[in-house]
């Protein structure tokens, strides 16, 4: 239905493609005349002039035409690989927009029991302070710290885990199998990672601050609850000196 309705909104333009069909083939048939009238001046048999003729042509015409369609499928693949992360990534962090990172993190949190039962933790980050940055400096500044922020958060967690943008100065990170230990490793090497950037605007240095509320669960849970313990050890790590709050989900029986 979705192909059908991109069809009739976008009709194809069948003039340009009949005009490149009938300049393709008045090329081939021009080249191959050429080669013809030219073998006629040489000391070839018929045989040779066919074999010469059956090779040099689809090379002389095949090689270029070929080459050319195969850039612009590369040219098409990458477009097509460009708008699929634009579409599932936030712009400014690269990281994954919230809907695609809840939608991922589900799938996770939903295993089957078993061997391969779910296990892992789930931290929320808030960087608040940028909030009076954007209104001291400037949104544009505000977006550049929030980069520096996004570049520290992801460099202090694992290639396979998932990061995403929850909201203005909000992140999510999934940490596959953690445990609660190892998630509270996590959060306050970002805390201390993110306290050592160095950010300057207007000459003056800006010290940058986030902090941390998570959950940690070893059974089959959902995301919505995830999320919802989360941001309250979030609240609850605002209001302490620490910054950092984690703590084991328990499911109830």
């Amino acid at each position: 239905m979705a192909n059908q309705d991109n069809k009739g909104r976008y009709p194809t333009d069948w003039l340009p493609i009949a005009k490149l069909v009938l300049i393709g083939t008045a090329i081939c048939i021009g080249v191959s005349a050429i080669f013809n009238y030219l073998l006629l001046f040489g000391s070839f048999t018929s045989l040779q002039r066919t074999v010469i003729t059956a090779f040099a042509v689809p090379v002389v015409i095949g090689v270029p035409v070929f080459t050319l369609l195969s850039l612009k499928i590369e040219e098409i693949r990458r477009l097509r690989k460009d708008l699929t992360h634009s579409a599932s990534h936030d712009r400014t962090t690269n990281f994954y927009h919230a809907d695609v990172f809840s939608s991922l993190v589900d799938r996770r949190v939903r295993a089957p029991m078993g061997p391969t039962r779910p296990k892992g933790a789930l931290l929320v980050v808030d960087a608040g302070q940028l909030r009076a940055t954007a209104k001291q400096y400037g949104f544009e500044w505000a977006n550049e710290a929030l980069r520096q922020i996004a570049t520290t958060i992801r460099a202090s967690v694992r290639k396979e885990d998932f990061v995403g943008r929850l909201g203005e100065t909000e992140f999510g990170i999934f940490l596959h199998h953690a445990s609660e230990e190892e998630a509270r490793d996590v959060g306050q090497r970002i805390r201390n990672e993110v306290a050592k950037v160095y950010f300057a605007q207007q000459g003056k240095a800006i010290e940058l601050a986030v902090q941390v509320g998570g959950i940690s669960f070893e059974d089959a849970t959902t995301v919505t609850e995830l999320l919802r313990v989360a941001d309250k050890q979030l609240e609850s790590a605002k209001r302490q000196s620490g910054g950092l709050e984690i703590k084991r989900l328990i499911i109830d029986s």
